[in-house]
C-alpha cells in the first residue's frame, strides 16, 4: 500500500498546520502559490516537495530494457522479457515508464517500427 507523504509547516510555535498532498505537480504548484515561500529548517519546503515529485528514479530493469533496445532497436515486447528475464508485463510497465520519461519514443507502426534512445539515464 502506498502511503501519501505528510509535510507540516509550522507558523511560530504555537499553531501546526499538517497538509497531506499526493505527489502531484500541479497540486504542488497551487500549494505554492497560496503558501508562498515556506521553510522548514531553513529548506525551502517546495524545494522539498519538488524532489519528490521528480524523483523518478531509473531501475535496473530499466537499464536493461534501454541496454536491449540499444543492441537491437527493432527488439519487440516478447524479446525484451527473454532478454531481460522479466514478463511481458514487467517489460509493458518499463516500457511506459520510459516513454512517459522521455527516455525512449516508438517511431513507425508496432509491428515494423523501432525504438528510439532520447536519452541516457544518469549514473
Amino acid at each position: 500500500m502506498h502511503r501519501t507523504p505528510e509535510y507540516e509547516f509550522r507558523d511560530g510555535d504555537t499553531s501546526r498546520t499538517k497538509l497531506i498532498l499526493p505527489l502531484n505537480e500541479e497540486i504542488m504548484n497551487k500549494v505554492v502559490d497560496k503558501l508562498g515561500n515556506v521553510t522548514d529548517n531553513g529548506v525551502k519546503v517546495t524545494d522539498k516537495v519538488t524532489d519528490k515529485v521528480t524523483d523518478k528514479s531509473v531501475n535496473k530493469t530499466h537499464r536493461d530494457i534501454l541496454n536491449a533496445i540499444k543492441t537491437n532497436p527493432s527488439i519487440t515486447r516478447e524479446q525484451l522479457a527473454q532478454s531481460v528475464g522479466k514478463g511481458e508485463t514487467t517489460i509493458q510497465k518499463g516500457l511506459v515508464f520510459l516513454k512517459e520519461n522521455g527516455y525512449i519514443q516508438r517511431v513507425g507502426a508496432n509491428k515494423n517500427g523501432h525504438w528510439e534512445i532520447l536519452k541516457s539515464p544518469n549514473s
